[in-house]
């Protein structure tokens, strides 16, 4: 069989990687196509997976528009040139029309309900749309549901020593925690906002009494808070994240990330109820602090005082769901080889 993988942000390698590997371990061809979003292509570098890279992101409406259109024109050709059995993607807008254009399978896998102008354009043409059971959308006859997150994908087997290890050559020897600030720029991200200057001081002088703070920003930092830069290869931040006694930010992602790695996360954003992972990983697991606003989380944080207990109970927690989850990397090798 030959199946296409689109890679179009650095997360999508973590998820593919696994599979990529056994897909080739079993004889199939694979061929990965990218979109060198921020790391995307240092990361596959690194995994040592092959690919070719179609495009980087453009600015504007426009200029978005146009490189959709180029990616839906290059994969239509490697399609048809490598003739391609499959097309596999995160989100599926760049594969599922070209797939369906030349009469092939495609599999849209997402967990993002509120990509709304995506998910309009790439669910039509897709196969099967496959999402975590959370889902909080029903989606028809070619909705699958799988029980897990598709950051198990890469974390369920994460390697706690290497990541202590990594740590320690980095020189994290002291208590610290996270804050992450996204830039925002999404077509999902209309109604957020950034944290202003006021805000972002007043948490690092909140968290400050609590160890080190460490700021990885989407955003240039003003001169103020630049000591405060989380300056590391970007490869390296799931050993740091695991290893920080607490992460507050704006980034769903890295919010279920740190949670899942055993690190008591805080996520700030309206679109919490929009995102059923968020949703159930607070209300039903306890794993995920969420809130709509800062001053939502300002209420709740004036409480916390021991950080070293609550780190301890949410490792166990965060196991507990880790080892009560399927493993989602064979799920989705699964899908693909019974495709």
């Amino acid at each position: 069989m030959k199946v296409l993988i689109e890679i179009g942000h650095p997360a999508h390698v973590h998820f593919f990687s696994r599979c990529i590997r056994t897909l080739k371990q079993k004889g199939h061809q694979v061929v990965v196509v990218t979109r060198n979003k921020e790391i995307t292509n240092q990361l596959l570098d690194q995994e040592e997976i092959e690919y070719r890279c179609l495009s980087t992101p453009r600015r504007g409406k426009l200029g978005l528009l146009f490189e959709l259109l180029a990616r839906w024109f290059h994969i239509t050709e490697i399609i048809l040139k490598e003739k391609i059995d499959l097309a596999v993607s995160i989100s599926g807008i760049s594969t599922s029309f070209p797939a369906w254009f030349t009469g092939i399978k495609s599999y849209t896998f997402t967990d993002t309900e509120d990509a709304n102008l995506t998910n309009i354009v790439a669910f039509p043409f897709s196969s099967q749309i496959v999402t975590p059971r959370f889902f909080l959308k029903g989606l028809g006859k070619k909705h699958i549901c799988y029980d897990g997150l598709h950051e198990l994908a890469y974390l369920q087997e994460f390697d706690r020593e290497k990541a202590s290890t990594i740590r320690r050559q980095l020189g994290f020897t002291e208590p610290y925690s996270i804050v992450r600030l996204v830039s925002n720029d999404a077509l999902h991200d209309h109604d957020t906002k950034n944290l202003d200057t006021p805000g972002l001081r007043r948490l690092i002088s909140a968290l400050s009494r609590k160890g080190k703070v460490y700021i990885s920003s989407q955003t240039p930092l003003s001169s103020e808070f630049r000591d405060h830069q989380l300056n590391i290869p970007i490869t390296q931040i799931h050993a740091v994240l695991e290893g920080a006694q607490l992460f507050v930010g704006d980034s769903p992602t890295m919010a279920v990330e740190s949670s899942l790695l055993g690190t008591p996360a805080y996520l700030v954003s309206p679109r919490i109820p929009r995102l059923g992972n968020m949703v159930h990983l607070d209300r039903d697991y306890n794993l995920l602090n969420c809130y709509l606003s800062w001053n939502d989380f300002w209420v709740a944080f004036s409480g916390v005082t021991e950080l070293r207990h609550l780190k301890q109970e949410w490792t166990a927690r965060s196991n507990k769901f880790l080892h009560a989850c399927p493993s989602v990397s064979n799920f989705v090798t699964d899908m693909i080889l019974n495709a």
